[in-house]
């Protein structure tokens, strides 16, 4: 038999952390149930995925390959053309006039038209022996699979907890007393009742008018349906919040139901007696504990980061603490080291990590026309600009953990100014601090290690990153054991210093 890095994509060549990888993966392939790839930014992902892919595919089994964004998706077709996509049926146009999209249509009728592009797409995929998806088309698509292959796989369980989250309003689902879960769900079930008589009566209207309708009541009908099922056969995995909420700008009660563990309920996504390979640069041992895979046989791959840490430190200098009832004192102080940075990095772009709230504080304090500023209408345009831009430009980057790609002069330094803890204002989050703190730490920490890896993207890649929050230290003290071994390596402690350029320009 051939080795398995003999099926690399042609024209491709396999780094060292990729050939570890690998060589593991085909060792120990008849002894594990998961192999788990913490490969960092750099290791190259998609090039292990796709190996693994074709090593698979000609022993005649089926292989899919998951991402947990579009984005991500659409970059693995454009670099593998070839391999099969099978995206959500809102991104494929219907054939027929009187639909938008496909999901349109399988909204509203349970058979698909005869050109329908999703079920092409879909039997494409069957016929090649898998193909990549985004985590949604996946679950929704229901395809089959031997070998499943999941890219950012830390983002698993924020997914699927969505998947399996319900909130009901008082006044817009008007039911009338829920005190427990199991209230809920005695609801829910009657509700689903409820709307397939009306989804029925719909339907057999034949109005086109009603279309709009139909699909809102089949889409909430699959909602409540998917909630419901998990919440009656693993009640006490989810979390049950009453509360006095807002629906449309009006005040009213509301319900919220949220997966709390995934150690059953991720079942949806494995295969049946199948492989999975899960890789992440941030994915440890609590992900796989809540994901239900800590009892299928499990290797854990060691993977070197592929860049070495000269080229990608860490500096913690502690400018203030940025915890909030420390802000108000703070942010004066954290603008004039920021400005001092900007200013030491004339011909760099540089990325500052703040959460929305602070971002929009630090800006009464910074003025300067390098700069580019955003709110959440803005975010994707900013990004944009600021990747456009062939000058220096610094983005204040709000919610840009993940997502973002910033290699080479795309991005030489940035700024990580707040540790973003879960806000404890959600309950939820008060429940895994009080119940489960690791998880909540990890949380926490998986965020910063995100950030860090925005830039400095490959090998011959460099880039700085500073941590300027006080509040980190004891975080990473108690806490050491948590971050991944390629963090500390590139972790080193400086510190501030200040008044040393005259060219500051803080906003008074």
């Amino acid at each position: 038999m051939k080795s398995i890095l003999s099926y690399a994509p042609v024209g491709k060549t396999l780094r060292p952390v990729q050939i570890k990888v690998l060589t593991e993966v085909e060792r120990n392939w008849n002894d594990y149930d998961v192999f788990v790839a913490p490969v960092a930014v750099g290791g190259g992902k998609s090039l292990i995925a796709m190996t693994i892919r074709e090593w698979q595919r000609d022993r005649g089994r089926q292989v899919s390959i998951i991402t947990p964004q579009i984005m991500l998706q659409e970059q693995y077709s454009h670099e593998y053309p070839k391999v099969p996509v099978l995206m959500g049926k809102s991104r494929y146009k219907c054939e027929e006039e009187d639909y938008g999209t496909c999901e349109d249509r399988y909204d509203v009728c349970e058979n698909h038209c005869a050109t329908c592009p999703y079920t092409a797409a879909k039997r494409q995929v069957v016929e090649e022996g898998g193909g990549i998806f985004n985590f949604h088309s996946y679950l929704y698509g229901q395809v089959g699979t031997d070998v499943l292959i999941v890219d950012e796989a830390h983002t698993i369980f924020d997914v699927l907890s969505e998947y399996y989250t319900k909130f009901l309003y008082k006044s817009a689902d008007n039911y009338k007393e829920i005190h427990t879960i199991g209230d809920a769900l005695s609801f829910m079930e009657k509700q689903i009742v409820a709307l397939k008589k009306d989804a029925q009566h719909l339907a057999q209207a034949d109005n086109y008018g009603d279309i709009p309708k139909l699909k809102k009541l089949n889409r909430q009908i699959r909602n409540l349906c998917t909630v419901s099922k998990g919440v009656q056969n693993y009640p006490r995995e989810f979390f049950f919040e009453k509360s006095d909420s807002t629906y449309k700008g009006k005040p009213t009660e509301s319900v919220r139901i949220q997966p709390l563990d995934l150690s059953n309920l991720a079942a949806v996504l494995w295969p049946y007696k199948g492989k999975i390979v899960l890789m992440s640069g941030t994915i440890n041992g609590m992900d796989i504990q809540k994901l239900g895979l800590n009892m299928k046989r499990v290797l854990t791959i060691d993977c070197p980061n592929a860049i070495e840490p000269e080229r990608r430190p860490i500096i913690y200098t502690p400018v203030a603490n940025m915890s909030y009832k420390y802000q108000d004192k703070s942010i004066p102080i954290m603008a004039e080291y920021l400005m001092e940075l900007i200013d030491k990095h004339p011909e760099d772009k540089g990325v500052i990590h703040a959460p929305y709230q602070l971002a929009a504080k630090l800006k009464k304090y910074i003025n300067h026309d390098r700069v580019i500023w955003h709110d959440k209408e803005t975010k994707d345009a900013a990004y944009q600009e600021f990747r456009a831009s062939t000058q220096a430009k610094v983005l204040v980057a709000s919610g840009m953990a993940e997502g973002i790609d910033l290699p080479y002069e795309a991005g030489r330094w940035q700024a990580i100014i707040k540790v973003q803890y879960p806000s404890l204002a959600d309950n939820l989050m008060q429940y895994f601090l009080n119940k489960e703190s690791s998880w909540y730490k990890w949380m926490t920490i998986r965020t910063i290690v995100q950030q860090c890896g925005r830039i400095c993207r490959g090998p011959t890649d460099y880039g700085e990153t500073f941590i300027l929050d006080s509040s980190f230290d004891m975080l990473y003290k108690v806490n050491k054991s948590l971050f991944p071994k390629y963090f500390v390596d590139a972790f080193k402690r400086s510190l501030p210093t200040r008044g040393q350029n005259d060219n500051r320009k803080i906003r008074k």
